[in-house]
Order: structure tokens, then C-alpha cells, then sequence
């Protein structure tokens, strides 16, 4: 056995797959493909800069663990996650109609798919040829907005997209050009290592890392903040250094910047107006006394397109959706400054949520721990090692 072998449990499509790995080969031999980024032993300069996510709850450059971890995670080949189940990644080409491309990712049950830019050729760097990653549940924001079905009982949304000439005329590449998309940052097969997507997803906030096979190869996986977060659950053996301190001891038990939430009484709409608005993954739900009493998310966005029931709770109060919607994500999973980050991360694994509250003693939130936060914590940035590709 491998004296470094990380159990490795991923998901990676619907049906889930589960995979444990006891010994792991080595990585191969960095390579100067300048068009994705690899460890600073042969590190390259990519051809395009993105600037890290905007943390509207916790700082990422105040959340990093000390280092001691990263030769851990550096000696774990990146192939070691499967590649999916359908044996092929969804693409969006970007000039696929906007209505089209919500279709295919609802009929794939999946959140995010790489959006491909038809003006580049094939044969461009991988920055250039991908504008980020479309996401499901910003399309569907941006369909309501253009919508705007305030004055009227809303029915059923795919069909009223399709009646709006303004929407028929939207296209993929479209909403990379009003909102925010995850930035595609790939990761070489053969070279990356595990300590990358740790890097990028705590670190960067980047929510899922694309693999790649250079030069000129195939797209091959994308490596979500939901499989690291399985990873490291289970290994928490060890990592016990950090994995049983307390959110307190790191500075995660304390009020941080505000938390947007709703009430029960305002309609779902607003929910999901905040998480636009201020590009958050999720709003708590409280009651009139600012107890947490449940969770709308941006999974919970997607699901107005293939239920017409979910889509008619819009303007009603958010009570009524949560009444409907017993789905796990639904519930507010909380902590307290006392839990341990190993327990948080057992949360997020068994609730398969992808953020925790932090509550005080009358269970109102003062703070958002996202996985992003929580991974963070068991790497830190080796200084120059990706040089200046989040400048």
C-alpha cells in the first residue's frame, strides 16, 4: 500500500458512484502546456488572468491552513477520480439557444456544464476555448428576470421562455456576457495532483475544476467541491490536526459580514432574488424572530423548470415552498462556534449540502460556512505557485 493512499469517495454523475482507492500510482512529469496550469515545479504563465470569486461572507486569503497538509494532498495523483459514468462531459456550445441549453442540463439533472466559445478553434488554449461554466440555476434567474411575472399567476416557465421573443433570442454565450460565470480553470490528467482542485476550491472559491488531457487532448472530468469535501471525510484520521479544532479556534465563530435571509412570510421570490443579486449559494430562512427555520438554495432554482408546482409557489409566502419541498436541501443544517471542522464536514457529506450555519444560542445565523471555507483550512498556498493567473 501507497504510504500516502487517500480513501477517495467521489461522486461525479447521477447514478452516483462510489470508489475507494488503497494504493496509488505516482504523477507523471509536468508538462509546459501554457494553456492550463499545473504545480510551480514547471509552472507556467497561463494566457488569460481571472480574478478570484467575491467573498461576500468570509475572506479566502484569512482561511488558509498552515501548510503541513500539502505534501499530502501534493503526492495524490489527480486521476485518481473516475471519469463519468456516461463516459462523456456535457458541453454548451455558446451559440445554443439560452431555452436549450437550461433543457439539456435539467434533462442530465445536472448543475453546470463547460460553456464552449464557437468563435475559437479548436485547436486554441483551453482558457480561450471555454468562457467559464454555464450554470443552471443562473439561467434560470436570468429567464425570470426577462420574464418578470409579477403581474401574473406564473404557469409553467419553460413554456412562457418559449413564448417570449426576447428569450428566443437568447443564447448561452449570452449570459456569460450579463453574469458572473465559474471561470474554467483546468487541471492536466496525467500531471495534476490533488493539492490543484484543493488549492482552487478553497483557496480561489472556484466550485468545480475541469481535467484535461494536454497537448490537444480531451476534457475528461470535472473535479466538484462536493468530491473533495467527500475526500477529505474520509480521511479525517488523518487530518485530525485540523479536523478537530473547533470553527471557533479559526476564527469562524464570530459574526461575519451580513447574512442575507427571508422570513417565512416573504414570497419564495425574494429568495431567490438574493441569491442573484448578491451571487450567494444560499439564503436561511428564519422566523419573526430571526431563529433559522430552513434554506433556500440555488439547487432549489432549478427546480421550476421541470415542476410547474414549484414554479407557481414563486410569489408565495417561502412557508408554503418549504411545506412542498422536503427535500434535505431544503433544511437549514447548522453548527455552533464549539463543533469541530471534522464534524461540519460530516454534516455537509451526510445532509449532501453544500453549506453550514453557524447559529448562536437562539439558533439565529451569524455567519455562512461553505465548503470553499472549509477547505480552505487544510491547504495554503505555496507563495508564486499559481503566479499570476487569479491577478
Amino acid at each position: 500500500m501507497c504510504a500516502h493512499a487517500i480513501h477517495c469517495v467521489v461522486f461525479v454523475a447521477r447514478p452516483r458512484h462510489l470508489l475507494f482507492h488503497n494504493s496509488l500510482k505516482l504523477f507523471g512529469t509536468r508538462t509546459n502546456d501554457v494553456s492550463f496550469y499545473s504545480s510551480p515545479h514547471h509552472h507556467q504563465t497561463p494566457t488569460t488572468q481571472l480574478n478570484p470569486p467575491t467573498m461576500t461572507e468570509v475572506k479566502y486569503e484569512d482561511l488558509q491552513g498552515d501548510g503541513s497538509l500539502n505534501s499530502d494532498f501534493e503526492q495524490i495523483p489527480i486521476n485518481i477520480f473516475p471519469t463519468p459514468a456516461l463516459g462523456k462531459l456535457v458541453v454548451i456550445n455558446s451559440d445554443t439557444s439560452l431555452i436549450e441549453a437550461v433543457e439539456t442540463l435539467s434533462k442530465y439533472n445536472i448543475l453546470a456544464a463547460p460553456l464552449r466559445d464557437v468563435s475559437q478553434p479548436d485547436d486554441a488554449g483551453w482558457t480561450d476555448k471555454y468562457l467559464g461554466l454555464f450554470d443552471m440555476s443562473k439561467a434560470v434567474l436570468a429567464m425570470l428576470d426577462v420574464l418578470k411575472p409579477g403581474g401574473k399567476e406564473p404557469t409553467d416557465l419553460l413554456e412562457e421562455a418559449r413564448a417570449c421573443v426576447a428569450l428566443q433570442k437568447m443564447t448561452a454565450g449570452d449570459l456569460a456576457k450579463t453574469n458572473k460565470l465559474d471561470p474554467f480553470v483546468p487541471v492536466d490528467q496525467d500531471s495534476g495532483t490533488l493539492l490543484d482542485p484543493m488549492l482552487l476550491c478553497g483557496i480561489h472559491g472556484v466550485r468545480r475544476v475541469p481535467v484535461v488531457k494536454t497537448p490537444g487532448g480531451d476534457m475528461v472530468n470535472i473535479i466538484t467541491q462536493s468530491a473533495l469535501i467527500q475526500t477529505v471525510s474520509e480521511n479525517l484520521d488523518r487530518f485530525v490536526a485540523v479536523a478537530d479544532t473547533t470553527i471557533k479556534a479559526n476564527n469562524l465563530g464570530t459574526a461575519a459580514p451580513k447574512v442575507f435571509s427571508v422570513t417565512t412570510d416573504d414570497p419564495l421570490a425574494k429568495a431567490f432574488e438574493l441569491i442573484r443579486k448578491h451571487d450567494v449559494s444560499a439564503v436561511p430562512v428564519v422566523d419573526e424572530t430571526g431563529a433559522i427555520k430552513g434554506n433556500v438554495s440555488a439547487r432549489d432554482v432549478r427546480l421550476v423548470i421541470p415542476s410547474s408546482k414549484v414554479y407557481k409557489l414563486l410569489h408565495l409566502p417561502v412557508r408554503n415552498y418549504l411545506d412542498v419541498v422536503t427535500q434535505k436541501d431544503n433544511s437549514a443544517i447548522c453548527c455552533t462556534p464549539d463543533n469541530t471542522l471534522g464534524e461540519v464536514i460530516l454534516k455537509m457529506v451526510v445532509s449532501r449540502i453544500h453549506r453550514v450555519y453557524v447559529v448562536d444560542e437562539d439558533q439565529k445565523p451569524i455567519r455562512v460556512l461553505s465548503m470553499s471555507n472549509v477547505l480552505a483550512r487544510f491547504v495554503k498556498e505555496p507563495e508564486g505557485y499559481f503566479h499570476d493567473y487569479f491577478g
